[in-house]
């Protein structure tokens, strides 16, 4: 298909109208993934390929970046401000698709375990011209930061991103996702899964599937691991997100077949982050090892960690047997040309 397509609207028409940049050229394929199930003790495993979600930076922030921008552009900004860790992948996306849509970026960051991941992107952020903020992980510090920075440069129209870019908007572009894995079920191209398995940051993505995936009546359990303090990402925060997302969707026009999400809609599995948010785990570098040695680039911070949650989950929920599919959140496109050029100047 020539432009990638907004199957959301086939079940929910006056959606259509919601501003959008089809930044993805066409849907994230599935694929079968034996060898690396049976590593991981799932004997039908498969893997929905987000990481190459766009042919320039992939992952999972591409499918919130087309609502998000279009709507940035919409109101006449000139630029966007967002935050997150200095590894931040959100981060790293926004500035490369604000970029290519004419939008200033700017990035209010904090501290993280640094990591080559987190040296990577903030050579990359300079690379593609955001303009960094360091801040304090305190959340206080980080959202007055935010603010500042916005205030500061209200007169250039910038508009506010939050972090992960999860907002109802954002999460439009993974109630969407939950319809275009309906229809590669549809058209035979994997089984319907018995669960999904996605990291839980800022809970976009997680709010996103579970709310299409019920919107899309698919018999599919969504499971979160998460990589973020609980205070931070949980249920309760989740089914707010999740409800106003729905309000969103009626503020379009669409006619629902529910009226809301309770907080006992979502699976969120803890135990799996770690001593602090971008702490690389033991179990999250041994499942970045196995997923490398069968051809998927992860990293320690999310797509690891959810990997070794998807593995512990399977064994206690006897899900060996059922079909499992990992949603690939990362972006596994190369960047190694733009960092050795850096590195040499």
């Amino acid at each position: 298909m020539p432009i990638h397509e907004f199957p959301l609207t086939e079940a929910f028409p006056r959606l259509g109208v919601v501003p959008r940049i089809p930044l993805m050229a066409r849907e994230t394929r599935v694929e079968s993934a034996p060898e690396l199930g049976k590593e991981l003790g799932c004997q039908d495993f498969w893997v929905k390929r987000d990481d190459r979600s766009h042919p320039t930076y992939g992952g999972n922030k591409v499918r919130k970046l087309e609502f998000l921008l279009a709507d940035a552009l919409e109101r006449g900004a000139k630029g966007v401000v967002t935050l997150g860790g200095i590894g931040t992948n959100h981060g790293l996306a926004t500035a490369v698709f604000a970029g290519k849509a004419g939008l200033a970026c700017h990035l209010v960051l904090f501290d993280q375990p640094e990591t080559e991941h987190v040296r990577r992107s903030l050579q990359l952020f300079e690379h593609f011209g955001a303009k960094v903020h360091r801040t304090r992980a305190v959340p206080r510090a980080l959202l007055d930061s935010y603010r500042k920075v916005w205030f500061s440069h209200r007169d250039k129209r910038l508009v506010r991103i939050p972090g992960g870019g999860s907002s109802p908007l954002g999460c439009l572009g993974f109630v969407n996702a939950a319809f275009e894995l309906k229809r590669q079920i549809e058209e035979g191209r994997l089984p319907c899964p018995e669960a999904i398995f996605c990291p839980v940051g800022t809970c976009g993505t997680l709010v996103g599937l579970t709310l299409g995936v019920r919107l899309a009546e698919l018999p599919t359990k969504v499971v979160g691991v998460r990589v973020v303090e609980k205070v931070l990402a949980n249920s309760i925060t989740s089914a707010i997100l999740a409800n106003r997302t729905l309000n969103l969707m009626r503020c379009y026009g669409a006619s629902l077949p529910f009226d809301s999400m309770s907080w006992r809609d979502f699976t969120i599995l803890d135990g799996f982050l770690g001593r602090c948010y971008g702490d690389p785990t033991s179990e999250s570098l041994r499942c970045v090892d196995i997923a490398e040695r069968h051809g998927y680039r992860l990293e320690t911070t999310y797509t690891g960690k959810t990997l070794a949650g998807l593995q512990a989950y399977v064994a206690r929920h006897g899900l060996s047997e059922k079909t499992v599919l990992y949603w690939n959140t990362f972006n596994s496109r190369d960047f190694n040309d733009i960092l050795t050029e850096a590195s040499s100047h």
